[in-house]
């Protein structure tokens, strides 16, 4: 399990009605189910239960998500229902349970504080940072105010003795920060592998590729096999035919991406054809998975 520690003080400062609480939910919702579908197994871990925070003085985050989770039912959003249903469901409380830590290990956690590093007078505690740092993990957070624009955060270790250091520290509070080298870096160590397959069907995964091979030659070539690959459990589309390959490159899979792109290449022939296609991978390691499944099968 990956787990990842919900950032306190990303709460301040409320929201000052119902359309800032709106936006400031909405985009921390779809932050965790994107991070879901990246990395299956993660659990996002939180001080005290979320349901009972206030976001607006005097409204706690579960009315307000009731309340749009009704709103957008009566305008027929099904997605939105998802949404802020599953914001509710995802908790899990305290940051670390007393029994997932050896004695040893859980004397060492109390034993540090951790603060947020503002290069001011004022370097608040930062219990969420201290979990992430003590289990060698991330953050991830509201968008609250401009402070949580950076994704990478300067933090204080106090042991002790009082003796201190410092060490930098992620949170994602805003979408992008998912496409950020340091997260994808994380999510590549933390990703279990859990391969799925593709819910297209075989006749669908072609959609839209007839044309785009067109561009460059050898497309009978690349449409007999890509015949074969949508016959593929882990292969979801044909994108398109790509450049020729370089007398270098003698790999079937020439190139593999986090999102599940795979540039296939037919080094076998001459010139080197190649194509674009997206499968089930879902991070790095589920596509390097699937891409030596497909390597086996295919290649030659």
């Amino acid at each position: 399990m990956a787990l990842v520690f919900f950032n306190e003080l990303s709460v301040y400062p409320l929201c000052l009605n119902i359309n800032e609480a709106r936006t400031r939910l909405s985009e921390y919702a779809d932050i965790l189910l994107k991070m879901k579908s990246n990395i299956p197994n993660v659990e996002i871990r939180y001080q005290y239960r979320l349901h009972y925070t206030n976001i607006i003085e005097g409204f706690s985050i579960g009315q307000i998500c009731l309340f749009l989770t009704n709103e957008a039912r009566k305008n027929h959003n099904g997605f939105d229902v998802n949404k802020f249903q599953y914001l509710l469901m995802s908790q899990h409380d305290p940051y670390i349970k007393e029994d997932e830590l050896p004695e040893s290990e859980r004397n060492d956690y109390q034993s540090i504080n951790v603060f947020l590093n503002k290069n001011t007078d004022n370097s608040p505690k930062a219990e969420g940072f201290k979990a992430a740092y003590f289990c060698q993990s991330i953050c991830v957070g509201f968008n609250s105010e401009p402070l949580w624009k950076n994704h990478i955060h300067s933090i204080i270790i106090e042991d002790d003795t009082g003796t201190r250091k410092t060490d930098t520290a992620i949170c994602v509070s805003k979408g992008n920060h998912l496409y950020t080298p340091e997260y994808v870096e994380w999510i590549n160590k933390n990703a279990k592998i859990e391969l799925i397959t593709s819910t297209i069907p075989t006749h669908k995964k072609l959609k839209g590729y007839s044309n785009a091979v067109g561009k460059h030659h050898g497309k009978d070539i690349l449409y007999a096999h890509a015949l074969k690959l949508i016959q593929s459990p882990y292969v979801d589309e044909i994108i398109t035919s790509t450049a020729y390959g370089s007398p270098s490159e003698k790999d079937y899979i020439a190139r593999i991406e986090a999102d599940g792109i795979i540039r296939i290449m037919l080094v076998w022939e001459n010139p080197k054809v190649s194509m674009l296609i997206k499968t089930t991978g879902r991070n790095l390691n589920e596509t390097k998975a699937i891409a030596d499944i497909l390597r086996k099968q295919f290649a030659g």
